[in-house]
């Protein structure tokens, strides 16, 4: 079925007309003052409910090196065992152990066999190089050239002349009388070394000159092979030794002589091994005062470790050079031998990591986890301060402790009062902040029911995602519970308020927002700005959308502004970008799902809540300019007229409303649809009419007038149908206010003229009745208004009529034009008034004036001044700025004058500029076009440009 026959069988079918008036119950919630003391009251208790009760602080999302917000305190007594304390107890541990160290004996195996190797080529020296004579007995003194240098050399091989004789006795002491054997370990060097440590080593003996004989001079050969086997000595080690300092060991006596003496002095060396010798390298300084003695732990064979005293390099050279000392040997002999045994002394002190590692796990094991014990009211984490490991640990501790003993809902006692005034005082100061921005909110409880609903809605759903982070996965997971501020949709009511109501009121919806839900998770000052500041972001872009895709484009970009936020934040809290757990990241995700999650709520909400709360937004508006709409299609068929009268009224309204600052969408939207009751007799309407036969012809001019004006009620009944905004059938029922239908009122008092004169033609005493004005000769235009005239008004929305000879006066209707003459038609009546006398007391003038209501809101009031301009315009016989200008004047005169204009919020100033906005778009529209010459007809002069065309 067409959208035609539906609507003509919709209009034969009998039905119930539909009413826009409110019933009365609907006029007391809607205006009562105390349904908005209810609403108030909720608010606060619905506030108090979701922002505070059940609200503590063992549940905020805190994380390691954060801030703090707030104070966290214990609310219940608990132990726990602290992995963290436990660790550092561990490293103390670790620290305290001693490092364990060994002794290396390989640089003293390798000393040794090079001493012994020394040996055994100074006696093959002796055998194969002999000296040549031996040299008779002279005291040698000690101070012989080539030894007290103390410079280096090669080895020599060792050897003895075969003549030379052995010395004395009292020169070569006994073995043991000279050092104890390798069997022995010497006696521990510490004491002596730190006895002597400043002294310089000096003979036990006083100095005394040797009594053995002088060495026959060397051959050749024999200092030769001496430096092969010094050079030979040195090749096996890093060694330095001197040739004199072997010559003064080979010059010493036989190899007999020689092996004691040798054997004394690495007795001595192998006992300083045993001890342990160090560099001298900050890491073994011995603690307190110098000259002190390093105690380490030592390795011992077994696997035992125990602390022993360890020398110094410089420590153990002054001990080697005290115990060489000897009896019997000269001073010369013992500092050739300490300079060659010098080579021998390295430090054989090598860390054991294996030994130090099981040392400090058998301390460890002795280790006991640290158990820490929390009273009740201690505080866990103190505002202003960053969250160490052991705060968070112990945090996480408390929360396990609540929820295990379940207990988590009530950790505190609420402190209500201070809650209540703290709420109380926010939504008072909301309302003072209406009060004075957006007064007529205050005065209607609709809208003070959609703020409080959307308020705490959107609360609601913050509360929700509070709830969240107390879940068993949130608390085992912190790091994942931190997203939840960021997930909250905060931006929702702003968005909501912004689109259904103003900015102003959803700049301060969002401030609202933002404060409670930084009271819901902790009082975070961060959360507030960061909140406040994505919701002023989609307010901003979220001004006069028009398109559902631009509320999710506001929300996201508000989600974006959390995003760039967070990564700012983390930066600053030195948060790991890049690193496990992936923290910022995750927030910045959270922020981007949050404003798309909050642009699909918004966009999904809006048509639920405009049918609700009976609002209209730009987006449905919008919608309704389409003239596909089943109204407009019917319209338009139906009553073209009408059609075209409402699109030309719509420019007219739109370019009026946008020049005030009114809303030019609503006042289009509702220019388009304020005639459509005319779609249910368009006949009646003089700008359907056409070629047709005038009904009103016949007609009784009241039935007349209720016809015309029951296409305001018709108008209504298709809105309401049809579920139009409420804007859009309040500027059907206002949109001709309570103004006369002066063309059928003029008639009725006509025929009761002629009634009149024709019953009773004697007036009362008195009073006389006025004379019948002569109709207009046949042919004759209405003559224009000079300066102080007024015009001929006609039916509102309708043009005057033409004169035509014998015509009958048509019958014109609101927004109607006038039939064209006929010929032999009759004269119309003049639209004159004519002042009412007694006898003309039967003509009711209520009968023929609209039922209104006047024009209550600007884009109302600017069509009902369309509507009549519009139709006044076309009765111009010559369109120019000076006649549009005079009629347009002379309209709005009228309706002030009529009072039409008393209950719309229009000043003087805006009514002056609708006024040239009328003028302006009217003589655009009515532009005149100059006549084409036929094409076979001769060229003529081109008209004036002046004069317009084209």
């Amino acid at each position: 079925m067409s959208i035609l026959a539906k609507f003509r069988g919709g209009l034969s079918a009998p039905r119930k007309r539909k009413t826009a008036r409110s019933s009365g119950i609907a006029d007391f919630f809607q205006s009562s003052r105390i349904v908005a003391a209810f609403i108030f009251f909720v608010t606060v208790v619905a506030i108090v409910g979701i922002s505070f009760v059940g609200i503590h602080t063992v549940n905020l999302p805190v994380l390691p090196n954060q801030i703090a917000s707030t104070r966290i305190v214990a609310s219940e007594s608990f132990s726990y065992q602290s992995a963290e304390k436990t660790r550092l107890a561990r490293e103390q541990i670790r620290n305290r152990v001693p490092r364990v160290y060994r002794l290396d004996y390989g640089e003293l195996r390798r000393f040794e066999s090079a001493i012994q190797t020394l040996l055994r080529d100074l006696e093959q020296l002796d055998i194969e190089h002999p000296r040549d004579a031996p040299q008779q007995a002279a005291p040698a003194p000690d101070d012989e050239a080539g030894d007290a240098g103390g410079t280096t050399a090669p080895d020599a091989p060792p050897g003895k002349p075969a003549d030379a004789k052995p010395p004395p006795a009292s020169a070569t002491p006994p073995a043991s009388a000279t050092a104890p054997t390798s069997a022995t370990p010497p006696a521990s060097p510490a004491p002596r070394a730190s006895a002597t440590a400043d002294t310089a080593p000096t003979p036990s003996a006083a100095p005394r000159k040797s009594t053995r004989l002088r060495p026959p001079p060397e051959s050749p050969e024999r200092r030769a092979a001496l430096a092969a086997i010094v050079d030979a000595f040195n090749a096996r080690g890093p060694y330095h030794a001197g040739i004199n300092d072997i010559r003064t060991l080979l010059n010493y006596g036989d190899a007999a002589t020689r092996s004691p003496l040798v054997e004394s002095a690495l007795v001595v060396l192998r006992g300083l091994y045993q001890e342990g010798i160090h560099d001298e390298s900050p890491l073994f300084a011995a603690p307190g005062a110098p000259g002190k003695v390093a105690v380490f732990r030592i390795s011992r064979p077994g696997g035992v470790s125990e602390q022993h005293p360890v020398q110094s390099i410089e420590a153990a050279e002054r001990f080697l050079r005290i115990n060489l000392e000897t009896p019997g040997t000269d001073s010369r002999t013992l500092l050739a031998l300490f300079r060659i045994f010098h080579n021998g002394l390295n430090p054989n002190l090598v860390f054991d990591s294996d030994a130090s590692e099981r040392l400090q796990e058998e301390t460890l094991k002795n280790l006991q986890p640290v158990t820490v014990h929390v009273e009740r009211g201690q505080t866990i984490v103190e505002p202003g301060i960053r969250v160490t490991p052991e705060h968070y640990e112990m945090l996480e501790a408390h929360r396990h402790y609540l929820y295990e003993h379940g207990e988590a809902e009530t950790i505190a006692a609420l402190e209500f009062f201070r809650r209540v005034l703290f709420v109380l005082a926010m939504v008072i100061a909301c309302v003072v902040y209406i009060r004075i921005e957006d007064r007529e909110t205050l005065q209607n409880n609709g809208r003070l029911a959609l703020l409080a609903l959307v308020v705490i809605a959107n609360l609601g759903l913050i509360r929700f995602t509070y709830w969240l982070s107390e879940l068993p996965y949130f608390i085992q997971n912190s790091s994942i519970a931190s997203l939840l501020p960021y997930v909250a949709p905060t931006a929702i009511a702003a968005l909501l308020v912004a689109i259904l109501i103003d900015t102003g009121s959803a700049i301060f919806m969002a401030l609202l927002v933002s404060i409670f839900t930084s009271v819901i998770f902790g009082n975070r000052l961060d959360l507030l700005v960061v909140t406040f500041l994505a919701s002023m972001v989609g307010i901003f872009f979220c001004q006069q959308v028009r398109r559902r895709g631009s509320v999710v484009r506001a929300a996201l970009l508000g989600g974006l502004t959390i995003a760039v936020f967070a990564l700012l934040l983390g930066i600053i809290d030195q948060q790991p970008i890049l690193r496990v757990p992936f923290t910022v990241p995750g927030q910045m995700l959270a922020g981007l799902c949050n404003g798309l999650l909050t642009g699909i709520i918004v966009a999904g909400l809006l048509p639920v809540i405009e049918g609700l709360f009976k609002r209209t937004t730009d987006i449905t508006l919008l919608e309704l300019t389409d003239f596909n709409h089943p109204l407009l299609r019917f319209m338009q068929m139906e009553a073209p007229g009408t059609y075209h009268h409402s699109l030309v009224v719509a420019q007219l309204s739109e370019n009026a409303a946008a020049a005030i600052g009114a809303n030019p969408l609503l006042a289009r939207v509702c220019a388009l649809f304020h005639d459509i009751g005319k779609t249910g007799k368009p006949e009646y309407f003089t700008e359907n009419q056409r070629d047709r036969a005038n009904p009103h012809d016949e007609s009784n001019p009241s039935l007349s007038a209720l016809i015309i004006k029951a296409h305001v009620k018709d108008g209504v009944d298709l809105a309401l149908k049809h579920k139009l905004p409420r804007a859009v059938i309040d500027v059907i029922q206002q949109h001709h206010g309570t103004t006369l239908i002066r063309f059928f009122l003029q008639r009725a008092l006509h025929q009761t003229r002629l009634q009149s004169s024709t019953s009773a033609p004697f007036s009362a005493s008195g009073t006389t009745l006025p004379p019948l004005a002569p109709p207009p000769p046949a042919g004759s235009k209405p003559p224009l208004p000079t300066s102080g005239s007024k015009f001929p008004i006609s039916a509102p929305g309708s043009k005057p009529p033409l004169p035509a000879s014998g015509s009958k006066p048509p019958i014109l209707a609101t927004g109607s034009k006038p039939p064209l003459p006929s010929s032999g038609s009759k004269p119309p009546l003049p639209a004159t008034p004519t002042p009412l006398r007694p006898e003309h007391l039967k003509v009711i003038e209520t009968t023929y004036r609209y039922d209104g209501p006047r024009p209550r809101f600007k884009e109302s009031t600017i069509i009902h001044l369309a509507d009549s301009v519009e139709a006044a315009s076309r009765s111009l016989r010559r369109v120019t700025p000076q006649h549009l200008g005079e009629l347009i004047d002379h309209i709005f005169e009228e309706r002030l004058q009529d009072g039409q204009l008393d209950e719309c919020p229009l000043t003087l100033a805006e009514l002056a500029r609708i006024k040239d906005s009328f003028a302006r778009t009217l003589l655009n529209m009515l532009h005149s076009r100059i006549a084409y010459p036929p094409a076979d007809a001769s060229p003529k002069p081109a008209p004036d440009p002046r004069e317009g065309g084209g």
